[in-house]
């Protein structure tokens, strides 16, 4: 239908419903495809793209929709723009029923006055008012129903919704605790992550040694030999100085970022995990 009228969200009952007979009029002197989709596709979709595209795939040309070719060729030989017209019952299932308050409208002036129905309230006789009232009522049914799907299919995407935002919740800690990592780019005594684990020094070595990583030789400890050259340590020499004024070295070993993500992935893997990845119920290695 070719009107004044473009429908859009913001359209009051009053604009509704003269479109809408406007429609059905059309619908009495036999045209086939009296609703053009620039004056509805407004009332439920943010994009006309997007109403075309849900045109297309939901509906039929040729059938519950044409499709006009406007404005002439362009040089490649595609037409510049195309319009498309729907049937009244395309109008109904495309836009009408998806928009509640657009659809007691539309049922208002295609259900009860193209069939010449009035209100129950209205209707004086008992038993027509009573049959009247069972149209009326199997349509609200309707209505209901659609509405419980509408607010189950919400239900679904709720909780798929927060089992998305859980499922980030328990990836947030180990990029945080991998942001800490790569962020400090200087080496780390033992100390400093032993207590990421929530465990003394003395205990993560320990840990260590018992998983088979490293050794202690002397005052130090050495990592065994398939770990050495993977530059996940350094030795820091410590001074010392003697009474007599002498000065020897002992030899600490401090870990790189890249061995304290080694730590990270190796001890993951007996479910040792830093105090920031664990849950609240977590015990700490001791």
């Amino acid at each position: 239908m070719e009107s004044k009228i473009v429908l859009t969200k913001e359209s009051s009952s009053s604009d509704l419903e003269s479109y809408f007979r406007g429609v059905l009029e059309l619908d009495k002197q036999r045209k086939e495809y009296p609703v053009n989709l620039d004056e509805v596709w407004q009332l439920c979709y943010a994009e006309k793209g997007k109403a075309v595209r849900a045109l297309k795939t939901n509906f039929i040309e040729n059938v519950d929709f044409i499709s006009i070719a406007k404005n002439g060729k362009t040089a490649t030989g595609g037409y510049k723009e195309v319009s498309y017209h729907l049937t009244s019952a395309c109008l109904e299932y495309f836009v009408a029923r998806k928009v509640r308050p657009v659809f007691e409208v539309y049922r208002k002036v295609f259900h009860c006055v193209a069939q010449g129905m009035i209100p129950s309230y209205q209707i004086e006789d008992p038993i027509e008012r009573a049959k009247r009232w069972i149209e009326e009522e199997k349509v609200r049914q309707f209505l209901m129903l659609e509405n419980k799907e509408q607010k189950k299919q919400l239900e679904e995407n709720s909780k798929e919704i927060v089992a998305l935002s859980s499922t980030i919740t328990q990836m947030q800690p180990k990029v945080t605790y991998y942001d800490t990592i790569l962020a400090n780019k200087s080496t780390v005594k033992v100390s400093q992550i032993a207590q990421d684990y929530g465990m003394s020094a003395q205990a993560f070595n320990k840990l260590l040694w018992e998983h088979k990583l490293q050794r202690k030789v002397g005052k130090q400890w050495i990592l065994y030999r398939q770990f050495l050259d993977k530059g996940y340590v350094h030795s820091e020499p410590i001074p010392i100085e003697h009474h007599d004024c002498s000065q020897t070295y002992n030899y600490l070993t401090v870990w790189t970022q890249k061995g304290r993500i080694f730590l990270y992935d190796f001890l993951k893997r007996f479910d040792v995990l830093p105090m920031i990845e664990r849950s609240d119920s977590g015990e700490a290695h001791k």
